[in-house]
């Protein structure tokens, strides 16, 4: 810690970095009961990554590093973003608070445990969304799959509606990545993935209290799901594709459905003319 405060005052930012990233891993090892500043590290490489440059900051102290507050607006940031560093930190985030727990992790002095996960849930969701607009598949289903995982640890009821979104587009990212992907082997094994992420965002749009009321978006959801199980089914060879047409027939979904359905079927990679014919 000593020496990425250092690095940091020293305007070596990636050194500072390295150094945070040692404490993480070593605290794997570490037999020190005391893991609460866990919290403060993870936050503190978090702010170090998307930081702006060093002459652009503003420090209220210039002797301490820039820790981060819970109700930091990062979109409004803008910088160059090393997507994959971020979302390793992120991950090991997760892997950190699943060893620890939450209330162990984040237990430092003026820290709420419901602000901090809800900040590393709008910290991975939103590079997320960034990186699936620059087409950054494989990046923004790891960042959604942090944004999931870090919700469900959350206790406010309303994060229920976040986990349910965050599950949806972790499957859309890892349904473009297996699409780009090489061997079948390898794309058959991506498509089970995504379906299983398919039948959790199910789960928890079901339990979500904050989305019952508001079934037009429900219906969207289901829509998006079952139309991302029938591509994924094809792309994995799954012989049950009729069964998938047959439970949109018997529902109140959109001709336009049937229509991408079909258009899937003839995809080069995986043609069901009889499929589509039923569509």
């Amino acid at each position: 810690e000593m020496c990425a405060q250092e690095a940091y005052e020293g305007g070596h930012k990636e050194i500072a970095i390295q150094a945070l990233e040692g404490v993480l891993k070593q605290s794997n090892n570490s037999t020190h009961s005391d893991h609460s500043y866990m919290g403060l590290i993870l936050r503190s490489l978090i702010k170090l990554i998307l930081q702006k440059p060093q002459a652009e900051i503003v420090h209220s102290n210039n002797t301490n590093m820039p820790y981060v507050s819970s109700d930091m607006n990062t979109q409004q940031v803008q910088i160059t973003v090393d997507y994959h560093k971020l979302s390793n930190i992120l991950k090991s985030g997760v892997d950190k608070i699943s060893h620890l727990g939450a209330k162990s992790m984040f237990n430092f002095p003026s820290c709420n445990v419901e602000d901090e996960l809800a900040w590393l849930v709008g910290i991975s969701f939103n590079h997320g969304l960034e990186c699936a607009k620059k087409g950054n598949y494989e990046v923004s289903y790891n960042l959604f799959k942090s944004a999931a995982d870090f919700s469900s640890y959350q206790q406010d009821s309303s994060s229920s509606e976040t986990h349910t979104m965050s599950l949806l587009l972790c499957a859309a990212g890892l349904l473009e990545t297996g699409k780009q992907g090489e061997g079948d082997d390898g794309k058959i094994s991506t498509m089970r993935s995504v379906l299983v992420l398919i039948e959790k965002c199910r789960s928890s749009m079901k339990s979500c209290q904050a989305m019952s009321s508001r079934p037009d978006k429900i219906d969207k959801i289901s829509h998006l799901l079952l139309l991302m199980e029938f591509r994924a089914k094809a792309k994995s060879h799954d012989g049950n594709l009729s069964k998938v047409v047959q439970q949109a027939a018997s529902g109140s979904f959109p001709a336009s459905l049937f229509e991408c359905i079909a258009e899937i079927c003839m995809e080069s990679d995986s043609k069901y003319p009889a499929v589509s014919t039923e569509a």
